[in-house]
């Protein structure tokens, strides 16, 4: 391991968080402050996003994360917790089609431009390179109204927003869906 400054983060399903510097320089540090403090709903060790490395989250932050995410109220937070997942699905310790699961259902919610855009690319990655034909096939009629949905309550909000870049990514993301893109 390298030595390198984190920031901590204790999360609250009310939206209430607290952050504590951390100092890392092996591969166990302590938090200090924390101790006495009300047990978050989730840790997110790389609580600033700017962590270099593989982020573990304890086992009950793993399951909020995957159950409640869309919920977070700070955007910057929802994707930062969105990487730490799509991360545990790289290293199998989350199964794709849970992660998909997971982003089926966000997309619904999500309002963030950024966390949109960022989103829509981990499930055409992961639709392509983790998941079979017949997987595929299965997915499809599970993302369309998903997508449409999005498309439906939010493209009128980012046409204002003159987002061609967000519109070009979900009609490929569409299209992909539609068999059209190999």
């Amino acid at each position: 391991s390298w030595s390198q400054k984190l920031t901590v983060l204790l999360g609250y399903r009310n939206g209430d968080t607290k952050k504590f510097p951390v100092h890392l320089s092996s591969s166990n540090a302590t938090v200090e402050g924390a101790a006495g403090l009300k047990a978050p709903d989730y840790i997110l060790a790389n609580g600033e996003g700017v962590g270099y490395g593989f982020f573990v989250p304890d086992p009950d932050s793993k399951v909020f994360l995957q159950r409640d995410l869309p919920t977070i109220q700070d955007a910057r937070l929802r994707g930062i917790a969105w990487v730490t997942l799509w991360d545990l699905m790289l290293e199998a310790d989350l199964a794709p089609r849970e992660f998909l699961n997971l982003a089926i259902r966000a997309l619904k919610k999500e309002k963030e431009e950024l966390n949109i855009h960022r989103v829509l690319e981990f499930v055409k990655t992961m639709y392509w390179r983790f998941l079979s034909a017949k997987e595929r096939d299965l997915l499809a009629d599970d993302l369309r109204p998903a997508g449409q949905g999005h498309r439906q309550e939010q493209l009128v909000d980012l046409q204002l927003l003159g987002d061609r870049t967000f519109h070009a990514q979900f009609d490929q993301v569409l299209s992909i869906i539609d068999g059209d893109e190999v």
